[in-house]
């Protein structure tokens, strides 16, 4: 819900506007990158023969910092280059209706987290966005961003498992142990595809996989872990110095096991960029 009136008014036009299918797109770490707001587009999709495209755009990182929002206002520029401009038409404060749960402070979290917590806002920073993209690829395009000041797993736990969201889409670029202040790498979430109900990955190869978080996260929410198979889509894209690749989710029946799930790990990562951190 809007922070003010205006607020609640973006918000009303916007899920008037989507409708009643909601297909959310979850971009983790994003940082000051929004390159996935043009590779998530319908149009850029169907050159894939893709025909599922998100229309809600979430973002998280945990440090205000390096977003740049708690200095960029409207109609200020969140990247200029010589090929690309990123500038906010609208920005709204928005926030996690009081009747829905939603643990902010947990302990649970500083224990994984606590270098992250330092930069931890005191309460629950989000912000809704309408950002207009200037590309000379891409060309100009309008389109609308939620951004969680937050944890990834923070999110991932209190949001999308408390609350059963599906998320269709998931991008995961130059996400992982050493870029930042994250102990651990969102990785886990690749074990949770069939649960969750991804379509599509847009994802790097790089995987740091921890078993102590994903047994932390399966006892604590009764994760039942579906099977699911994995199917590239089209050329890989070099992304911010990194192969990046689009992969199909599909469920098959059954259930997913360890053995299975590493082999999987193989068609995200085909040159073994991934390693098991406990």
């Amino acid at each position: 819900m809007g922070v003010n009136i205006e607020a609640q008014d973006a918000l009303d036009r916007f899920f008037t506007y989507i409708g009643d299918e909601e297909k959310i797109s979850w971009y983790p770490s994003a940082g000051c990158d929004y390159r996935d707001l043009v590779e998530t587009r319908w149009e850029r999709l169907a050159l894939r023969d893709i025909d599922n495209a998100p229309n809600i755009i979430c973002h998280t990182d945990y440090n205000h910092r390096w977003t740049n929002l708690n200095e960029k206002q409207v109609g200020d520029f969140l990247y200029e280059s010589p090929r690309t401009c990123i500038q906010i038409i609208e920005k709204h404060r928005v926030m996690i209706k009081p009747d829905i749960a939603f643990d902010y402070d947990g302990n649970r979290y500083r224990r994984y987290y606590q270098r992250t917590f330092d930069h931890k806002p005191i309460k629950p920073l989000i912000y809704f966005m309408n950002i207009k993209l200037y590309s000379n690829e891409a060309g100009e395009l309008d389109t609308h961003v939620f951004f969680f000041i937050m944890e990834n797993y923070h999110f991932l736990e209190e949001l999308v498992l408390k609350h059963k969201l599906s998320i269709t889409h998931f991008v995961k670029v130059r996400q992982g142990c050493g870029f930042g202040g994250c102990y651990c790498c969102i990785s886990v979430f690749y074990s949770l595809l069939g649960y969750i109900g991804v379509n599509y990955l847009i994802v790097d190869e790089e995987i740091h996989y921890s078993r102590r978080m994903h047994d932390s996260i399966a006892l604590r929410w009764n994760i039942q872990h579906k099977a699911f198979r994995l199917m590239p889509v089209g050329e890989p894209m070099s992304w911010s110095g990194y192969t990046v690749r689009i992969i199909k989710v599909e469920k098959v029946e059954g259930d997913l096991d360890f053995l299975e799930l590493e082999r999987l790990f193989s068609i995200i990562s085909p040159n073994n960029w991934f390693r098991f951190i406990d």
